[in-house]
C-alpha cells in the first residue's frame, strides 16, 4: 500500500508540468514535420504501454483466478491432514490393545502410511502458500506498473492534444503565409505591366 502511495504521488508529479504550462498559454507555433514525428513517437510509446497495461491486466486476472483455486485446494489439504492425524491418533492409541503380531505389523505400517502421507500433504500445502505469495508479489508489482503506464499514456495524450493544436495553428499560418503568397504572384503579374 506504501508502494503505491509513492508511485500515485510520482504520477502526479509527472502530469503536473504539462497541465500548468497547456493551462498557463495558448499553443505555439511548431515546425510542422518535428511535431508530426513527435506525435507518432507519442502514439506509438502510448500503443506500447497500453498493450502492457493490457497484458499486465489480463496477468493479474489469471494470477487472482490461480490464487483462488490455490486457497481452495489449502482447504482441502489441511481437512485432508486434520483428517488423517486424526485416524493416525485413534490407530497409535490402539495399538497397545493390539496382541496379535501380523495385527501390530500392519498397525506400524499404516503409522508409517499415515504419516508420509501427512508429510507429503505438508509438503503440497507449503507449495501452494508459497505460489499464492509469489502470485500476489507479481500482481503488486503489475499494479504499480500498470499505475506508472497509466500515468505515462495520460501525460502522453496530454502532450499529443497540445501538439495537436500547436500543429492546426502552424497549419492556420503556413495557410495565411500561402495566401500572401498567392496575392504577391498576383500583384507581380499584375505590376509587370508597369514596370
Amino acid at each position: 500500500m506504501r508502494m503505491n502511495i509513492w508511485i500515485l504521488t510520482a504520477t502526479l508529479l509527472l502530469l503536473l508540468p504539462v497541465s500548468v504550462s497547456t493551462a498557463q498559454s495558448g499553443p505555439d507555433y511548431i515546425d510542422y514535420a518535428e511535431a508530426q514525428s513527435r506525435l507518432s513517437d507519442l502514439g506509438r510509446e502510448t500503443d506500447t504501454r497500453q498493450s502492457e497495461v493490457d497484458a499486465m491486466e489480463q496477468e493479474n486476472k489469471t494470477l487472482q483466478e490461480s490464487i483462488r483455486e490455490w486457497r481452495s485446494e489449502l482447504e482441502q489439504i489441511n481437512e485432508l491432514i486434520r483428517k488423517t492425524r486424526n485416524r493416525k491418533t485413534d490407530l497409535y492409541l490402539s495399538r497397545r490393545a493390539i496382541v496379535d503380531s501380523d495385527m501390530k505389523s500392519e498397525t506400524q505400517s499404516l503409522l508409517e502410511e499415515s504419516e508420509t502421507l501427512v508429510n507429503g500433504l505438508e509438503r503440497a500445502k507449503l507449495q501452494r502458500e508459497e505460489s499464492i505469495e509469489k502470485a500476489l508479489a507479481t500482481i503488486d508489482r503489475n499494479e504499480a506498473k500498470i499505475t506508472t503506464n497509466r500515468a505515462v499514456i495520460l501525460r502522453n495524450k496530454e502532450q499529443i492534444a497540445v501538439l495537436e493544436e500547436s500543429v492546426d495553428k502552424t497549419q492556420g499560418q503556413t495557410e495565411f503565409i500561402q495566401d500572401v503568397k498567392t496575392d504577391l504572384q498576383a500583384y507581380r503579374k499584375e505590376a509587370s505591366k508597369f514596370l
